[in-house]
């Protein structure tokens, strides 16, 4: 498969995930705002949240004024880091590109979201009796997966500098070697 098609392949799959991720949050908007969460599992619901800071509330202690466009520039840089890293690196190593195609259709889904709402909707959260686990979306799913799918990838991917042993070259005695 050319290189070409692959990259092709693989914005299609970020593409889908993005559009996933919209439509989701549409629906999100359109049936749980202002309404009580829906019960799905004893474990999982759903339910309306305005995130305003990112993962764990890791930037709270900007000043309001200043959080979002601190959020948006950090979130701007990222998602063109990755665009490079895909443009480099996706085609070549397939899992190194779909981890990728995750993170770029995650990062694009929220920062839409920051740049049309002013803050990105989450729904899904998972809980079990007291503990709760933030609430989260879509996006989040796949830029977290597209992490983990980038650290299995970076171990499996051969290091460069590294050259593997061929039994010819096993065979041929170093100089330093002493004769038999």
């Amino acid at each position: 498969m050319s290189r070409t098609l692959r990259r092709v392949m693989l914005l299609s799959f970020a593409l889908v995930l993005l559009l996933v991720d919209i439509l989701t949050k549409w629906a999100t908007v359109a049936f749980l705002r202002d309404r009580p969460p829906v019960v799905l599992l004893p474990v999982l619901d759903f339910r309306y949240i305005e995130n305003r800071d990112i993962a764990f509330s890791l930037l709270e202690w900007l000043p309001d004024k200043a959080r979002p466009i601190v959020i948006i520039l950090l979130a701007g840089l990222m998602t063109i880091y990755v665009i490079f890293l895909f443009v480099r690196y996706a085609a070549d190593f397939l899992l190194l590109g779909f981890g990728l195609s995750l993170i770029l259709s995650g990062a694009i889904g929220n920062l839409l979201d920051r740049f049309t709402r002013g803050f990105v909707v989450d729904f899904i959260h998972v809980h079990y009796g007291t503990y709760s686990w933030p609430v989260f979306n879509v996006a989040d799913i796949c830029v977290s997966t597209g992490i983990g799918l980038i650290a299995i990838g970076l171990f499996l991917i051969p290091d460069e500098n590294s050259t593997p042993k061929t039994e010819e070259a096993e065979a041929s005695p170093t100089p330093d070697a002493p004769k038999a």
